[in-house]
């Protein structure tokens, strides 16, 4: 546990983002391609899990918290409760990095993806359905750029 690994998992996380940014913003509305909606979430998927990663580092690193349990919700409990209270973190982020990461494995795990018009649909075994379209990416893409600012900022 050292600032390179921090920095490496943060540098990942501006590359991804610039990688989403451009596909969100600048692709999608050329090309209009509704699945490119999933790429862009996986991208914020890694761009939120690379960010959370650097702060349990970081804070384990000066022995504020004890060793997590490699598990998703562990280590989102930990960040809820010691370091997006201590460094001021919107409220919200919590349960929208929880629903990105949801979304992927939906997206890995469901038998069917379709478009509908302007939505990228997930639909799974048991028929229940998820929507992607531009207006909620669009959001977490945005709150994804949020948050990796504010952990850069916390992790100078």
């Amino acid at each position: 546990m050292n600032m390179q690994e921090i920095k490496k998992l943060l540098k990942e996380a501006q590359d991804k983002m610039l990688q989403a940014d451009h596909l969100a913003f600048t692709t999608y509305p050329q090309v209009q391609e509704p699945k490119m909606l999933g790429l862009v979430v996986e991208d914020v998927n890694v761009i939120f899990l690379n960010c959370m990663n650097a702060l349990l580092l970081y804070e384990r690193m000066y022995k504020r918290i004890e060793p997590v349990k490699g598990d998703f919700n562990s280590e989102l409990g930990v960040l809820r409760n010691h370091c997006f209270r201590k460094y001021g973190y919107p409220s919200q982020v919590a349960n929208m990095i929880a629903e990105v990461r949801a979304l992927v494995e939906k997206k890995r795990t469901c038998p069917l993806e379709f478009r509908r018009k302007d939505s990228y649909l997930l639909c799974s075994e048991d028929y229940k359905i998820d929507s992607l379209n531009f207006k909620v990416v669009r959001n977490y893409v945005n709150e994804a750029k949020r948050f990796l600012n504010k952990t850069m900022d916390v992790l100078k």
